[in-house]
């Protein structure tokens, strides 16, 4: 899994990079779509920290409320509040004003940032996943 998600991670951010290059063409749609990639991007490294056990079956609000187990707390509230601000800036409501190709510039940076650091991190498998994996 960490290979293949290691790749989707790169592409989005690099797919948002590329959107960031070009400002002149970045209208309210295009930055909410920058924002919903970066928040799949952080979604994705938050998965990895669980791997297959726990990622696939819980909502991320409630994988974010367990990573201070696993990573730095000041690490997890960053990423917290970076998963709301992103959630807020893709979900279109048409009395808000869109987010600011600034925003989306701040939190690709702080995307970049996290991304990195999650997709160092491993959790140990169980030992009972172990077994089976040796005698399965």
């Amino acid at each position: 899994m960490s290979d293949v998600t290691n790749q989707k991670v790169l592409d989005r951010l690099s797919h948002v990079e590329r959107l960031l290059a070009e400002t002149q063409t970045l209208d309210g749609v295009r930055v909410r779509c920058g924002a919903w990639l970066l928040r799949t991007t952080l979604e994705r490294a938050v998965m990895t920290i669980y791997g297959n056990r726990e990622g696939s079956r819980r909502s991320m609000h409630a994988l974010l409320l367990g990573l201070p187990k696993h990573v730095d707390a000041d690490v997890a509230q960053d990423a917290t509040q970076l998963w709301h601000a992103l959630c807020r800036a893709s979900h279109h409501h048409d009395y808000e004003i869109a987010p600011t190709v600034d925003e989306l510039r701040t939190w690709h940076a702080e995307t970049v940032h996290l991304t990195g650091l999650l997709l160092t991190i491993r959790l140990p498998r169980p030992r009972n996943e172990e077994l089976l994996r040796r005698h399965g």
